[in-house]
């Protein structure tokens, strides 16, 4: 917990952690860097902030139990910031945990600007979150501007996929507004591009502006209005390492999860562990707060997705861990493997043998750079695929997902059955009239 506050302050791409058990003051003093003290003792919980030498800061999160964790958990809340001395008590039951993952109606489209003479391009990303899918068509509503004396053209690409292009007077800065829909059935309507140019995570907008006159000096922005309005329903569980920290993360955020060490575990996988958990917090935007299990999990937390690492993952693999016994592991106990399994009770594990596997997850971690349901991590920190996972899906899958193809079927019909009675009804009106005679009282 206090690790992610840590990194959501920093705001940096990722934290490196080195934890110390029990330190003396002399290891303390030697440790580089500043620290957060976790001093579990009796009494009310409390934050203190020390600057032993220039530099350095030391952060003490003092308490027990509950009060502890509340203490870990005003960190990374805006309630933090009531706070104005060195030191303050900390009520038990001031900041609860986050039992759900909030789910968003829109994703902001990264402001920018570029200037220069001649084509510009301008790249930028939105990030759609990894633990849900989209529902029906996804609107993105690009607001950019262009100033260019002579006048110009700007397209937006999408991933490669042209999205629209506008023509730009010389008529001084010009804003203009770009939405695009993207359909998981694009062939049904007339009006939406490929679902599949977007996908769960980082996608790349680029926009590019060429001026009438060649060599025409002008800036080319994307203002800070620019957003994907989407619709989203919770992603099931899915096998596939590309989208960490989901499944063990999912719309009950951290609630739901258990990360399970060994009795006494060792310093290294501890390190690599809390580094690969405070990283997640860039992902989800929630600082991580999963329940902690030492030795073997009770019935509920077997019932939840695990985060087993270090001895106890390779306990857990050989089915030798009271509680999992029923869990198998596909791939060799080797050092640096990572691997997700799907629990009797249809949470998932995974499986980290020892702090080589973690370092995958962490500093060095962006989406995609690890994937498969498997992989094995070198001494590098590079991720091989071992075994596929299973595929990962931008769109939710319609509840009849018949009835989209079935009503493109019936349309078909009923414009074949209209053309022909407009046909008919044309034969029938250009036919020559003929008189009917009556004869002897018969028509």
């Amino acid at each position: 917990l206090a690790a992610g506050a840590a990194q959501r302050a920093a705001g940096v791409h990722g934290l490196s952690v080195r934890v110390l058990l029990h330190p003396t003051p002399a290891q303390l003093a030697a440790a580089p860097g500043s620290a957060i003290i976790i001093d579990e003792r009796p009494g009310t919980a409390s934050l203190t902030l020390a600057r032993p030498s220039r530099g350095r800061v030391r952060l003490t999160v003092a308490g027990a139990g509950d009060g502890l964790l509340s203490a870990a958990r005003l960190l990374s809340v805006p309630a933090i910031h009531a706070f104005t001395t060195p030191s303050a008590s900390v009520p038990t039951a001031l900041v609860a945990p986050v039992t759900h993952d909030p789910a968003p109606t829109s994703v902001a489209v990264r402001a920018g600007s570029v200037t220069g003479r001649g084509a510009l391009s301008l790249s930028t990303q939105f990030t759609l979150p990894l633990d849900r899918q989209l529902v029906g068509d996804t609107t993105l509503q690009i607001v950019s501007g262009y100033d260019s004396p002579s006048g110009g053209r700007v397209s937006a690409h999408l991933q490669g996929g042209v999205l629209g292009a506008t023509n730009v007077p010389a008529n001084g800065p010009l804003r203009t507004a770009l939405d695009a829909k993207l359909s998981s059935d694009p062939a049904l309507t007339g009006d939406t591009l490929p679902g599949w140019w977007a996908h769960p995570g980082v996608n790349q907008l680029t926009l590019t502006a060429s001026p009438k006159r060649t060599g025409a000096r002008g800036t080319l922005q994307v203002l800070p209005n620019s957003r994907v309005v989407v619709a989203t329903s919770p992603r099931p569980a899915t096998l596939q390492l590309g989208l960490w920290p989901f499944p063990i993360y999912n719309d009950h955020a951290w609630s739901k999860a258990t990360v399970l060490l060994a009795a006494q575990p060792d310093t290294r996988t501890l390190s690599a562990l809390i580094g690969a958990l405070a990283n997640t917090e860039r992902i989800t935007g929630v600082t991580p707060d999963p329940q902690v299990a030492l030795g073997s999990p009770n019935a509920h937390e077997a019932a939840g997705n695990l985060l087993i690492a270090g001895a106890a993952a390779r306990s857990a693999a050989a089915g030798q861990l009271a509680g999992l016994q029923g869990l198998r592991a596909t791939q060799p106990a080797l050092p640096g493997t990572l691997e997700e399994l799907r629990l009797p009770s249809g949470a998932v594990a995974l499986l980290a043998d020892g702090a080589q596997a973690l370092t995958a997850l962490g500093p060095a971690y962006t989406l995609g750079s690890v994937s498969g349901r498997a992989a094995l991590v070198d001494g590098f920190g590079h991720a091989h695929t071992l075994a596929a996972g299973e595929p990962i899906r931008t769109f939710a899958a319609p509840r009849l997902p018949w009835l989209a193809p079935a009503a493109f079927l019936a349309l078909l019909v009923l414009g074949w059955v209209a053309v022909r009675t407009v046909r008919a009804q044309r034969r029938v009106a250009s036919m020559p009239a003929f008189e009917v005679s009556h004869r002897g009282g018969a028509t």
